[in-house]
């Protein structure tokens, strides 16, 4: 059996694990802009890693085969390289997980964010809404109320403006 697959897939089993191990660290982070990229960039490694890990198991199995290693041998190479796929497709789902839960977070705070904006818009109207009629009232054409139909109407008002301002 070649010696020379084996240590190489071995070696690249050592990357990827540390690649996964650092992946893993993420789970119990708070996520920002710069760890969201930062788990992009290590996902995509990872990606890359496996990928050579794979052409490097297919060529152990060619050596396996071609060298006549028993079935139990085969088996056990079978085995190791399952649950190394298993192992990636866990610390797959764990960052599409936090990145998922990023996306929820930035849209929640873009929503809130929209609320926020919206409510000072509906403030600020109100509060040249209240000018506007405290202008419109203390002009001297307002001084000579005496319907008092027109007194209500201006109670009202001011009544109705004070409770949208506050």
């Amino acid at each position: 059996m070649s010696r020379g697959a084996i240590a190489t897939r071995a070696g690249l089993k050592d990357h990827l694990t540390r690649t996964m191990d650092k992946i893993r660290q993420y789970k119990d982070l708070s996520m920002t802009a710069e760890l969201d990229n930062d788990l992009a960039t290590d996902t995509e490694l990872l990606k890359q890693r496996y990928q050579k890990f794979i052409k490097a198991s297919d060529q152990v199995r060619w050596t396996l085969q071609s060298t006549n290693a028993t079935e139990e041998q085969i088996e056990q190479d079978y085995s190791a390289v399952a649950e190394v796929e298993e192992e990636m497709r866990m610390v797959l789902v764990l960052a599409k997980n936090k990145n998922d839960e990023y996306k929820l977070q930035l849209d929640t705070d873009f929503q809130d964010q929209q609320i926020k904006d919206e409510l000072k818009r509906d403030e600020d109207r109100n509060k040249c809404r209240i000018a506007e009629l405290q202008k419109e009232w203390s002009s001297p054409d307002a001084k000579d109320i005496t319907n008092i139909t027109a007194l209500l109407t201006f109670i009202r008002d001011q009544v109705d403006a004070a409770e949208r301002f506050s």
